[in-house]
């Protein structure tokens, strides 16, 4: 019968285990592992992986690098690493590709723990991986073992605010979000009230519009009226380009986890903007805009003029007092003989009133065109 040493080398020979083993370097068999609780993560809504790094022998593995990748489209909260077994880790922290040493007993187990939260503008799949080396002078017998990968479906399932949008919510743990889609020369209000529980009238929500990273306030809301109402209002771009990746956040100011189905209030979406499908400058008519403000607040807007073929030609911007009526002869804002008018503002949505006129002089003939809100 052969020796150890003799079946070592007749396996060596015939390449079934690596050199060091024959030449006696210690062995440390690690095996990783990533678990997490689901298999679609929500984009806007938190996240938590397990990594966990064992050591199966026969030697130790002191000083291992452990090296983990997240893709950046994390907000981390925490990463926290316990040793099992004799194993000291230290956890590292952020996101990317990490790197951190872990010292490895025989039969020594390091868990490592990520939460954080998933950017509400990540898409497609959320990878995520692990792999352990051993320390220089100890080989791994089984390296296949030492890299695992996690992916995650994202589930873009936020809702999407869009004209007339009206509904009544419970808060998710501490904040929702909504995504918003701007077109060009366009103006929109988004209001929350009928709240209670920790967002009712003494403590109030939170009411944001956000980049797509989730965490850039570009417009914080404003109270409106009594008790805990709030509104943001604004107006979009004014370049031809559509915006799809904003957000609009609610918070409660004062439950930070606790947030349940007490907690509840109701969100409302609206385009502001207003058209007027008609005026016309040709010939000997002209045609003269009414536009009256009736609240107690200073409006501010923008008037875009459109061919009739429906391209932008020209704009006008205006303020108007509270109570105060504009009267203006299109012909002084716009080159364009006619076509229509759509106006961007910042009032509350259908707040102002007014009409276009067409006039002409010669015959006293008047025509009316009423002043619409969008969408019809």
């Amino acid at each position: 019968m052969r020796s150890d040493v003799g079946r070592a080398a007749l396996a060596l020979a015939l390449g079934l285990v690596p050199l060091s083993l024959a030449a006696g370097t210690p062995q440390a068999d690690l095996r990783v592992a990533i678990t997490d609780d689901q298999t679609h993560a929500v984009p806007g809504q938190g996240v938590t992986y397990q990594i966990e790094v064992y050591n199966a022998g026969p030697d130790a593995a002191p000083a291992s690098v452990v090296s983990t990748e997240l893709v950046p489209w994390f907000t981390p909260v925490s990463w926290t690493c316990a040793g099992f077994s004799g194993a000291v880790c230290a956890a590292p922290s952020g996101t990317g590709t990490l790197a951190t040493t872990v010292d490895l007993p025989a039969t020594g187990l390091a868990l490592f723990t990520f939460t954080g939260t998933v950017d509400p503008g990540a898409t497609g799949l959320l990878p995520t991986r692990a792999i352990a080396f051993p320390p220089a002078g100890v080989d791994d017998p089984n390296p296949a073992s030492n890299s695992p990968a996690d992916t995650d479906n994202l589930t873009l399932d936020v809702p999407q605010l869009v004209h007339g949008f009206d509904e009544t919510r419970a808060l998710t743990a501490t904040q929702d979000f909504f995504w918003i889609t701007q077109q060009p020369f366009t103006s929109y209000e988004v209001v929350v009230d009928a709240t209670s529980g920790d967002i009712g009238d003494a403590n109030g929500p939170s009411l944001e519009r956000m980049a797509n990273d989730s965490t850039l306030t570009l417009q914080p809301s404003v109270p409106v009226g009594t008790g805990s109402s709030r509104s943001l209002r604004w107006r979009g771009p004014v370049t031809g380009a559509i915006v799809t990746d904003e957000l609009v956040r609610v918070r409660s100011t004062t439950c930070t986890g606790d947030c349940g189905p007490d907690d509840v209030y109701r969100i409302r979406a609206y385009e502001t903007t207003y058209t007027i499908p008609r005026f016309n400058n040709s010939g000997t008519q002209v045609t003269v805009l009414f536009l009256q403000n009736p609240t107690t607040e200073t409006v501010t807007g923008t008037m875009v003029f459109w061919t009739a073929t429906g391209a932008p030609v020209s704009t006008y911007g205006f303020n108007l007092a509270a109570r105060q009526t504009l009267v203006l002869n299109t012909t002084t804002a716009t080159s364009a003989s006619g076509g229509s008018i759509t106006i961007a503002n910042d009032a509350p949505y259908a707040a102002l009133a007014g009409k276009a006129v067409s006039l002409e002089p010669a015959t006293g003939f008047a025509f009316d065109t009423p002043l619409l809100p969008r969408p019809r």
